[in-house]
């Protein structure tokens, strides 16, 4: 089983004007992330299975794919790692993070109930990078999702494929190289269908970019059908890091990017 190193770990605040201190009592108004990636040959780390289900570590041995099994051991470990400490909580053995009917990742209450908290699981966004994995725990009742892309040149003929006209305007605007912005449409996407539990299972024109503006650190991104939402995108070592959140949703700190 391999072993994984944890590369950051940090809380995202977040504000609301229509929120009382219910909401924030709650949990409502923050995320965790964690990022972690799998031990090369030789170098120390954690076990991964202290922070494995029975039913996930069971899953992981089955699979005969290198690649496959070591991306889903490291995405389950961010998600607990990120899932544990939004509960506060020492126990990620206990949770299981199951697959639902689309591949989307959610925590089986049943997996709680001896804990107690069963009542307050929070949902799990996770993405995979080729070397490393993030997860982002967060309040049911405010969507939000994440993505990571590597910038990949050989991609860059199916990407430009799926670009509308409108959308190659809007990037054209930025003072990026094509295939990095192009790597930045498709990345705010996937963060957009984790977010709304579709995946890219629709036509992407449905998910048409329609403003892109820089605020540094961060990149923002409207939507043309999915006003009540926006992406802020910015760059990590190997790509784009993206999170989608509701629109009115405000960052109170940016902390936590060294996680990224």
């Amino acid at each position: 089983m391999e072993n994984i190193r944890v590369l950051g770990t940090g809380h995202i605040d977040l504000a609301r004007d229509d929120m009382g201190e219910v909401d924030i009592a709650i949990g409502l108004l923050r995320a965790t992330l964690a990022h972690v990636a799998v031990c090369n040959e030789g170098e120390a780390g954690e076990d991964a299975e202290n922070w494995l289900h029975p039913e996930e570590l069971s899953l992981a041995r089955r699979m005969s794919h290198d690649g496959r099994r070591t991306s889903y051991i490291a995405g389950r470990v961010a998600a607990k790692i990120s899932l544990t400490s939004w509960l506060a909580t020492d126990e990620p053995d206990r949770f299981w993070v199951r697959p639902g009917v689309f591949g989307q990742p959610f925590i089986d209450g049943t997996s709680a109930i001896g804990s107690g908290l069963g009542h307050k699981l929070p949902c799990v966004s996770i993405a995979h990078s080729e070397d490393a994995s993030m997860a982002m725990a967060y309040h049911r009742a405010h969507p939000m999702g994440i993505d990571l892309a590597p910038i990949d040149e050989d991609a860059m003929p199916l990407l430009q494929a799926e670009l509308t006209r409108e959308e190659l305007v809007v990037m054209a605007k930025l003072d990026l190289p094509e295939c990095d912005a192009a790597q930045l449409l498709w990345s705010c996407k996937e963060s957009l269908g984790k977010t709304l539990n579709t995946a890219l299972m629709v036509p992407l024109p449905v998910f048409e970019v329609a403003e892109l503006i820089e605020e540094p650190p961060f990149i923002t991104i409207h939507y043309r059908n999915f006003e009540q939402f926006r992406t802020i995108a910015c760059r990590n070592q190997t790509g784009w890091f993206t999170l989608t959140l509701p629109r009115e949703t405000e960052i109170t700190d940016t902390s936590w990017l060294e996680c990224i």
